[in-house]
């Protein structure tokens, strides 16, 4: 309960987006939280400003962020943004990322993003990605593309 409660003290104080001081971008504001639960927490957070800082914090968080779920919801807040500049980001993460869940999520914005340089790479993963699961959202993916 104590842990609970810290979390949610930690959670509440770094719920405010931060700004670096040069380049100008947004980040999450507790990267290097022990509590990845911090992180996954922020990530809506950052979605519904849904500027370009945004989106720079949410591409940063798929393509470096160590814990699966903070990826698996940045490239689910990315799909929902509606900003095309995030299919090369999210195909390179459908492509490499260990984490299926995480491949998952990023088939599912290329397919809501609807946008041409995410055919390619949903493709490729519907064809190759090892994971039955990661393909079949790949597949549906490319469905709601027309493709």
């Amino acid at each position: 309960m104590l842990k609970r409660a810290l979390s949610l003290a930690v959670f509440t104080a770094a719920v405010v987006l931060v700004r670096q001081p040069a380049p100008q971008t947004w980040t999450l504001s507790v990267p290097q939280a022990e509590d990845e639960t911090v992180r996954v927490a922020e990530v809506p957070l950052v979605e519904r400003a849904g500027d370009a800082l945004s989106l720079q914090a949410l591409v940063a968080a798929i393509r470096a962020d160590p814990d699966a779920r903070v990826r698996e919801h940045a490239a689910a807040a990315l799909g929902t943004l509606g900003d095309v500049s995030a299919c090369v980001p999210l195909g390179e993460v459908l492509l490499n990322d260990p984490d299926p869940r995480v491949r998952e999520h990023a088939a599912e914005a290329l397919g809501a993003l609807g946008h041409e340089w995410g055919r390619d790479p949903l493709l490729l993963a519907m064809l190759k990605d090892p994971e039955a699961r990661v393909r079949r959202h790949a597949a549906e993916a490319l469905a709601l593309m027309g493709g």
